[in-house]
């Protein structure tokens, strides 16, 4: 079963690279992409940027809620994860299955049932359960090999501005997509899903030395806001400043890379700055 996650940024840099390198008419040999890639023209979205970048200023966008930022989003954010399974069936952990409508399974990954987040109406499975349909893959469907492929920076929207590219259409709007290899593949059952990447924490204090740990009351919890953030990855968050861990609502922390990645390989949630160590 092969596992992929929605989130691409390295690809679809690599994708644009060579096509401007081809109308350059040098190839795509490594050495001579990287010796013409400053002098290429740029495409229209890239002119664009890089006006901005230069000038302090775009008239036609900003990052998220911020109207006077231009640069890189600085951080992660709440919203939902898509999620492409390939041998195997995302469909256990999603909908009536979501763990989001049960108080048992959110004390279970939390600790604790957090603010607005138990959701009878929820429709997306958590990070952790990941780590479930990977166990199921070997333990129940005697899978030899299971690979987690993460595509870091792409999320839903990032995804369909690659097909967009890609095909030169808007192909889609909502769901799995097309347009790109991994959305088209069916060489095997495959299904999509998304899911809620919060951690079970904020960073904690601690002494590394000593291994212990101070938990301040001040640490925001992780959880999910359904009617802050959006029911899907494609859908218009009611609050935008939710998604960046800034509503005083649901003040949910918003999950960094090492609580990602143990919730994912281990099934347990785990603080922000926190690698393969449980909350207690």
């Amino acid at each position: 079963m092969r596992i992929f996650f929605s989130v691409i940024l390295c690809w679809l840099v690599s994708s644009v690279s060579s096509k401007v390198v081809a109308q350059d008419g040098t190839g795509d040999a490594p050495d001579r992409a990287l010796a013409n890639e400053v002098a290429a023209p740029l495409d229209a979205m890239a002119a664009l940027q890089r006006n901005a970048a230069a000038e302090k200023r775009a008239s036609w966008g900003h990052w998220g809620n911020r109207p006077n930022s231009y640069h890189g989003w600085t951080n992660h954010t709440n919203r939902l994860v898509p999620i492409y399974v390939y041998g195997g069936d995302i469909a256990a952990y999603m909908n009536e299955n979501s763990c989001y409508r049960s108080s048992f399974e959110l004390i279970r990954i939390y600790g604790k049932v957090p603010i607005n987040t138990l959701d009878d109406q929820a429709t997306y499975a958590d990070q952790t359960d990941v780590y479930r349909l990977q166990r199921r893959a070997v333990e129940d469907a005697g899978k030899k090999f299971v690979f987690l492929v993460v595509f870091d920076g792409m999320d839903w929207q990032t995804t369909q501005a690659a097909a967009i590219y890609q095909t030169g259409t808007i192909a889609y709007t909502e769901g799995r997509g097309t347009g790109l290899r991994f959305q088209d593949y069916r060489s095997m059952d495959s299904s999509f899903g998304y899911f809620v990447a919060s951690p079970y924490d904020s960073e904690l204090k601690g002494n590394v030395n000593t291994q212990a740990v101070e938990v301040s009351a001040s640490i925001k919890s992780g959880g999910y806001d359904r009617k802050l953030g959006g029911e899907f990855p494609w859908s218009v968050p009611t609050d935008p400043s939710y998604l960046i861990g800034r509503s005083e609502v649901s003040p949910h922390a918003v999950a960094d890379s090492a609580s990602t990645a143990t919730a994912m390989t281990t099934g347990v949630k785990t603080f922000n700055g926190s690698i393969n160590i449980a909350p207690d």
